[in-house]
């Protein structure tokens, strides 16, 4: 999974725990970390997320935000807890589902008020909700959680937006 004594204190602690799979082990996520940390992308977890950290074989450490809908504590896997450090300067995705009236330019609209935050689209995928109405599914590169309800607060003042929400996993 990665290099350094406490990688291997924590691999070896998480398979032989006998704990009902949950490890009491603690870690901090930070970008110094000598550790191979994948985040889910079915809940695209981002600092200031209440996260946990799942082993399991052939995915090493894979960061859940707590209340995905994919986490969960099979046999299969371990539950290490975890938390996020401070300072951490990577850049996270993160997927916001945005409700339109459809009406011309409104794509363009949203991309133009996202690109101007000086934030990265990754992915777009657009819904149609019912007639008139859609769902435009944003995956985008944040910071935190911060940036993230910025980037909200910007794209709701936008006219024919009628919601924002994260999307969950």
């Amino acid at each position: 999974i990665g290099v350094g004594d406490l990688v291997l204190d924590l691999v070896v602690d998480a398979f032989f725990s006998n704990h009902n799979n949950i490890n009491h082990t603690h870690i901090s996520i930070q970008e110094n970390l000598d550790l191979d940390i994948n985040f889910a992308h079915c809940c695209y977890p981002i600092p200031n997320d209440d996260v946990i950290g799942i082993i399991n074989k052939g995915n090493g450490l894979v960061i859940h935000r707590k209340i995905c809908k994919n986490y969960n504590k099979s046999h299969h896997q371990t539950i290490i807890n975890s938390c996020w450090g401070d300072n951490i300067k990577k850049n996270f995705q993160v997927g916001i589902r945005i409700e339109v009236q459809n009406h011309h330019g409104i794509l363009a609209n949203i991309s133009n008020a996202i690109s101007e935050m000086a934030i990265n689209i990754e992915d777009l995928s657009i819904k149609e909700k019912q007639y008139q109405l859609k769902y435009l599914d944003f995956v985008l590169t944040v910071k935190n959680t911060v940036q993230l309800k910025e980037i909200c607060t910007n794209v709701k003042k936008k006219k024919f937006v009628l919601s924002t929400q994260r999307i969950l996993g």
